[in-house]
């Protein structure tokens, strides 16, 4: 399973820290505030519980999300950004 988190934080200094832990665990950025994991969700809740006091409930929010291969495969990636296919490496990333 692909796990797509995503964030909306107010801070500048926080976003930047959060960034930093999620690549720090292996997680991909595919846009500013949006990044793949394969690990499984436990793993994937310890990581956010772990930067969850950096919240500001009422401002700040983190979504993550499951998302299976198939749909991941129909998704498009439209626009400005680093971010392909081929960059991410599917099949070294992705073990199904």
């Amino acid at each position: 399973m692909i796990y797509l988190i995503t964030y909306d934080i107010e801070s500048p200094k926080k976003r930047k820290i959060i960034s930093e832990v999620l690549l720090s665990h292996g997680f991909k950025r595919i846009q500013k505030s949006v990044f793949l994991s394969k690990e499984n969700i436990k793993f994937i809740e310890e990581v956010i519980g772990g930067i969850n006091s950096l919240l500001q409930i009422k401002k700040d929010s983190i979504i993550y999300m499951p998302l299976c291969r198939e749909d991941f495969d129909k998704s498009y990636f439209i626009g400005n950004n680093s971010f392909s296919r081929e960059s991410l490496q599917l099949d070294e990333f992705l073990v199904f």
